[in-house]
Protein backbone atom coordinates (compact mmCIF):
# COMPACT_ATOMS: atom_id res chain seq x y z
CA UNK A 1 0.00 0.00 0.00
CA UNK A 2 1.54 3.15 -0.68
CA UNK A 3 1.68 6.73 1.41
CA UNK A 4 -1.44 8.18 -0.80
CA UNK A 5 -3.65 5.28 0.39
CA UNK A 6 -2.93 5.39 3.86
CA UNK A 7 -3.29 9.24 3.80
CA UNK A 8 -6.68 8.43 2.02
CA UNK A 9 -7.80 5.83 4.35
CA UNK A 10 -6.54 8.19 7.22
CA UNK A 11 -8.61 11.15 5.32
CA UNK A 12 -11.30 8.67 5.16
CA UNK A 13 -11.45 8.14 9.51
CA UNK A 14 -11.26 11.94 9.62
CA UNK A 15 -14.33 12.55 7.38
CA UNK A 16 -16.55 9.79 8.80
CA UNK A 17 -15.90 10.84 12.23
CA UNK A 18 -16.68 14.57 11.35
CA UNK A 19 -19.91 13.38 9.55
CA UNK A 20 -20.99 11.32 12.27
CA UNK A 21 -20.85 14.19 14.37
CA UNK A 22 -23.33 15.87 12.56
CA UNK A 23 -25.75 12.80 12.85
CA UNK A 24 -25.16 12.26 16.47
CA UNK A 25 -25.91 16.17 16.41
CA UNK A 26 -29.44 15.81 14.26
CA UNK A 27 -30.18 13.30 17.02
CA UNK A 28 -29.67 15.46 20.11
CA UNK A 29 -26.90 13.27 21.16
CA UNK A 30 -24.28 16.21 21.88
CA UNK A 31 -21.87 13.91 23.71
CA UNK A 32 -21.76 11.78 21.06
CA UNK A 33 -21.31 15.02 18.47
CA UNK A 34 -18.64 16.11 20.55
CA UNK A 35 -16.89 12.63 20.29
CA UNK A 36 -16.92 12.32 17.17
CA UNK A 37 -15.73 16.60 16.09
CA UNK A 38 -12.93 15.41 18.23
CA UNK A 39 -11.35 12.68 16.81
CA UNK A 40 -12.07 14.52 13.35
CA UNK A 41 -10.32 17.57 14.78
CA UNK A 42 -7.58 15.38 16.20
CA UNK A 43 -6.73 13.51 12.79
CA UNK A 44 -7.20 17.00 10.61
CA UNK A 45 -4.26 18.22 13.08
CA UNK A 46 -2.30 15.55 12.57
CA UNK A 47 -2.53 15.76 8.69
CA UNK A 48 -2.46 19.68 8.82
CA UNK A 49 -5.66 19.45 6.97
CA UNK A 50 -6.52 23.00 7.52
CA UNK A 51 -10.24 22.65 5.07
CA UNK A 52 -11.16 20.00 6.88
CA UNK A 53 -10.15 21.42 10.34
CA UNK A 54 -11.86 24.40 9.38
CA UNK A 55 -14.65 23.04 8.95
CA UNK A 56 -14.76 20.62 11.98
CA UNK A 57 -14.28 23.36 14.01
CA UNK A 58 -17.15 25.10 12.67
CA UNK A 59 -19.24 22.47 13.51
CA UNK A 60 -17.70 22.54 17.27
CA UNK A 61 -18.79 25.56 17.22
CA UNK A 62 -22.37 24.26 16.27
CA UNK A 63 -22.55 21.49 18.79
CA UNK A 64 -20.94 24.26 21.82
CA UNK A 65 -24.02 26.42 20.49
CA UNK A 66 -26.98 23.23 20.73
CA UNK A 67 -25.16 22.51 24.54
CA UNK A 68 -25.36 26.37 25.51
CA UNK A 69 -29.12 25.93 24.33
CA UNK A 70 -30.11 23.03 26.52
CA UNK A 71 -28.04 24.37 29.16
CA UNK A 72 -30.35 27.69 29.20
CA UNK A 73 -33.57 26.17 28.24
CA UNK A 74 -33.06 23.97 31.57
CA UNK A 75 -32.14 26.99 33.37
CA UNK A 76 -34.87 28.67 32.53
CA UNK A 77 -37.36 25.35 33.30
CA UNK A 78 -35.68 25.19 36.90
CA UNK A 79 -36.85 29.44 37.27
CA UNK A 80 -39.70 28.91 36.12
CA UNK A 81 -40.44 25.95 38.69
CA UNK A 82 -40.48 23.45 35.86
Amino acid sequence: MSIKNNIYIYQGDRTAAYHLSWVYLEQGDLTGARRMCGEAIAGCQEQMDTRGLSDAYEQLAAILTEENRSETNLAWSAAAGG
